[in-house]
């Protein structure tokens, strides 16, 4: 079964990139800050209005094509397996799953969690490299047009 999301062409690694039921094996080759395109606005006390502090870290990953946005808490569980300093994590190999019970606010949506120990399998970066085979996104794209979806010249609601 293909999630919907996996069509959605994007920088960043989503949950429904890893496979189902299993660890992802990668090693870590990059480490940078991540600064989005454009910052919400957090509401000050006087009424005015700020930017949001962002605490995601952009990871890329060897072998795959997405990077990863971690967050604090994904972070810490790096930083307890291999130092505080990000320099050191470089060359360093996670497991990643996914972990259905994340919330994002009251809202259980699932995210990408690290496990608390280094791996000790084999590096599987290419169940990273998702991209839908032609032949699902025909597929798709034929029953879109089998329920009647019209799409007029212009639209960006696709």
């Amino acid at each position: 079964m293909t999630h919907y999301k996996e069509l959605i062409e994007t920088e960043f690694l989503g949950q429904w990139d890893l496979p189902p039921g299993r660890d992802v094996i990668v090693t870590i080759a990059k480490v940078e800050r991540y600064t989005p395109r454009q910052r919400k606005k957090k509401k000050r006390d006087d009424g005015g209005f700020e930017d949001e502090r962002f605490t995601r870290i952009a990871i890329s990953f060897e072998k795959a094509r997405k990077r990863w946005l971690s967050g604090p808490a994904t972070q810490a569980v790096i930083a307890k397996m291999y130092g505080n300093n990000v320099e050191g994590w470089v060359g360093k190999k996670v497991a990643l799953y996914v972990d259905h019970d994340v919330k994002m606010g009251r809202a259980v949506v699932g995210g990408i969690r690290v496990r608390p120990t280094p791996p000790k399998g084999k590096v599987t970066e290419e169940a990273l490299d998702n991209t839908p085979p032609p032949e699902k996104v025909q597929e798709l794209e034929q029953a879109r047009d089998d329920a009647g979806y019209v799409r007029e010249p212009g639209s960006d609601d696709v």
